[in-house]
């Protein structure tokens, strides 16, 4: 997975929890480059134009498999070239651009349901900058069955300045078949969900009025892996919390 590769090759799922950084369209040629740890340096025709890469940002909460890769960038400058134009945005160390890049699952098992267990996540983070990053746990499940759209199970746990955040589909990770996140032909998926919060909110919203939105994608011959991007909000203002998770089919 180290070096340069064509965009092409991968699914990339990002959460600029509240950095203002976005990816710009990246035209053919583009490459995603990975450093001997597989951490993400850069997007684009670097060092030209489109580009979206690290400068002094460091690499945070990094990890990976032979299928997917994930992190988060913090605590310095990420530069982003477009139409030839460089902007220069600065992350706190209580901030973070997210990434979740993988290669997109062709086959899946044709029947039965799997648990996914948790083996890497970024650290979540606040988009304001005005809590430490926090902590995710959780469990995933899919159920396969010919013919019909695979079902995803997840059941997750967000702990941030003080604060928990629950959620779970119906049936969680062990009923998945009870969910309404399916994978559609690509074998991405993304839905939302309501949370359940803790008291200390730094959202503001009710006990049972948080939102949750996720994204995710199968990875890997037979669907070894499976990655979600979240990010919880409260409604009422444009704060959110966000991360990213990977799980694997034991």
């Amino acid at each position: 997975m180290a070096g340069s590769t064509p965009v092409e090759k991968w699914s990339l799922s990002f959460a600029n929890a509240g950095s203002g950084i976005s990816l710009p369209a990246m035209p053919a040629g583009s490459t995603v480059v990975l450093n001997d740890s597989y951490g993400l340096e850069s997007i684009g025709i670097c060092p030209g134009s489109p580009c979206l890469k690290r400068d002094s940002a460091q690499i945070a909460d990094a990890g990976a498999d032979t299928y997917v890769t994930w992190g988060r960038w913090t605590d310095g400058t990420v530069l982003r070239t477009d139409a030839g134009v460089t902007t220069t945005t600065t992350l706190s160390a209580n901030q973070g651009f997210h990434y979740l890049i993988g290669t997109p699952s062709v086959t899946t098992p044709t029947a039965g349901a799997y648990i996914y267990e948790l083996i890497g996540a970024s650290k979540p983070t606040i988009s304001d900058g005005s809590l430490a990053p926090g902590t995710f746990s959780g469990l995933a499940g899919v159920e396969f069955k010919p013919g019909v759209a695979s079902k995803i199970g997840i059941e997750g746990t967000v702990v941030i300045g003080g604060a928990t955040f629950a959620f779970a589909t119906t049936g969680g990770a062990h009923d998945p078949g009870k969910s309404t996140l399916t994978a559609g032909s690509s074998q991405g998926f993304n839905g939302w969900l309501r949370t359940n919060v803790s008291d200390s909110n730094p959202l503001g919203c009710s006990e049972h009025n948080c939102r949750i939105d996720l994204s995710g994608q199968l990875y890997g011959p037979m669907a070894r892996d499976l990655g979600i991007r979240y990010s919880i909000n409260g409604g009422s203002t444009s704060t959110t919390i966000d991360g990213v998770s990977v799980f694997r089919r034991p």
